[in-house]
């Protein structure tokens, strides 16, 4: 439509409503590409995880169970590993 219908009217929405919807909008690829290259991935692996959503679900999971478990290897303090 070229011009606003007349009868509707304005649609006020509360911040409480816009902050709930925000916060169950899933990551999109661009947040999450930004987050992984933050994190000094390769840009190959960083456009790879962001764009497929289980495999970024599955790598954020690690992310989470390695910083839970500080007895794993750290690859960047052995470089062998």
């Amino acid at each position: 439509r070229y011009f606003p219908e007349p009868d509707l009217p304005p649609l006020v929405v509360s911040d409480e409503l816009l902050r709930e919807v925000q916060a169950s909008m899933p990551e999109l690829p661009a947040a999450r590409r930004r987050r992984y290259s933050l994190l000094g991935l390769p840009m190959p692996d960083v456009l790879q995880l962001a764009e497929e959503p289980v495999i970024a679900r599955m790598f954020d999971g690690v992310l989470v169970g390695s910083r839970a478990c500080p007895t794993l290897p750290n690859p960047d303090a052995n470089p062998k590993l």
